[in-house]
């Protein structure tokens, strides 16, 4: 009798140990499915990153190019601006000089 408790004893352990080595694989295969899962989550959020990093830099270019535009178109206008101005005053300057030249010769 205490031979067939001690071999119950045994395969109880036995049955125990391996329950919990199950039970450890188990665990280990979940947690590795988990690492998985975060790994290709991650892959998937650079790969965002970078989609978005490449707009943005897409989108400032574009700001930037339409910013110079600006630029030029107001450089231009200014400078039509001015060149009118200077054209009025050349003008100007021109009829003073004639009246003057008028009133010096009479």
């Amino acid at each position: 009798l205490a031979n067939k408790q001690h071999e119950s004893i045994q395969e109880l352990r036995h049955a125990l140990g391996a329950t919990h080595a199950d039970d450890r694989a188990a665990i280990a295969r979940e947690y590795e499915a988990k690492l998985l899962d975060l790994r290709t989550a991650n892959e998937q959020k650079a790969a965002q990153l970078t989609m978005l990093t490449m707009e943005h830099e897409r989108a400032l270019l574009g700001a930037k190019q339409i910013v110079e535009a600006q630029h030029e178109l107001e450089l231009a206008r200014l400078t039509s601006t001015y060149t009118s101005q200077i054209r009025e005053i050349e003008a100007r300057h021109r009829v003073y000089m004639d009246e003057e030249n008028t009133k010096f010769e009479e």
